[in-house]
């Protein structure tokens, strides 16, 4: 039997539910292979809705209400797996990065892994009371199902996020990082930021509005002891440091990568040991 990869796997109700499902396996019963598989596709439907709840679907520009054959509006399994792979982000900025067509083949190959799992459900003649000697096959088809939809949603959204993290223009960040109070103020009587410098970009989060990342750099500062009356009578003390920073951020999502502007309640923080040394 082949393992099941819990890389998606969050929450203690999701963990308690993938053990619950091959539980399934150890009991003698006509119907246990049918409850281990809809099991294994339960989980993944829990996945994808904590992956993409409804309230945050219905925020995004590029999402269009659609109707069941009842006349009702629903959200859409496509719906939910294109938040889960870029959330708020459109097509057009997809397009600009190069992306498109690799999430919609991803989100076509996730659709055909809930596809199977939900065919392994159905109670048929050639699925019910299955012989021990066929239990194994049709268990690793399931598995290889559901871990076909985890690796193919966790190398899109990561293709994803690495574009992200390679193409937010720096020269906006490091304006903003500009006007940002930090704990060089403390260090002397006159602390000035000369020059950012921004080593890594990491995407911690995409919602419907917003991209949340933290930032790692250096920070050139020039640090003057005394009035600028006491420079001028050489009384006064001036010197530079670098310090290395961090600076957890979110920036509203635009149609372009380009109009980036971070929100205003930056937290950051500089690494000032050395000056203490």
């Amino acid at each position: 039997m082949i393992s099941l990869n819990e890389t998606l796997l969050n929450t203690s109700f999701e963990k308690e539910l993938c053990i619950a499902a091959f539980d399934n396996l150890k009991v003698v019963n006509k119907l246990r292979f049918n409850n281990f598989a809809y099991s294994i596709r339960e989980l993944s439907r829990h996945i994808l809705y904590r992956l993409a709840p409804d309230k945050d679907i219905k925020l995004c520009t590029w999402y269009k209400p659609s109707k069941n054959k009842n006349g009702d509006f629903v959200i859409s399994r496509a719906d939910r797996i294109n938040y889960a792979i870029h959330g708020g982000f459109d097509n057009n900025v997809l397009a600009a990065m190069g992306l498109k067509s690799s999430i919609e083949q991803a989100r076509k190959t996730m659709l055909d892994s809930i596809d199977d799992l939900n065919k392994y459900t159905h109670v048929n003649e050639n699925t019910f009371d299955v012989p021990e000697s066929e239990v194994e096959t049709l268990v690793d088809k399931v598995i290889g199902s559901f871990n076909g939809f985890v690796d193919v949603m966790t190398n899109i959204r990561r293709k994803v996020i690495s574009h992200l993290e390679n193409e937010i223009n720096h020269e906006i960040l490091i304006a903003t990082l500009y006007e940002t109070y930090s704990e060089i103020d403390i260090l002397s009587t006159h602390s000035s930021i000369e020059n950012y410098y921004i080593d890594s970009i990491l995407v911690d989060d995409i919602t419907s509005q917003d991209v949340s990342f933290t930032i790692n750099g250096t920070v050139d500062v020039r640090l003057q002891y005394g009035s600028y009356g006491d420079q001028r009578r050489d009384d006064g003390y001036v010197t530079n440091m670098s310090f290395p920073f961090t600076a957890d951020v979110s920036a509203e999502i635009k149609t372009s990568l380009k109009k980036f502007h971070l929100d205003g309640d930056i937290h950051f923080e500089v690494d000032t040991d050395e000056y203490y040394e």
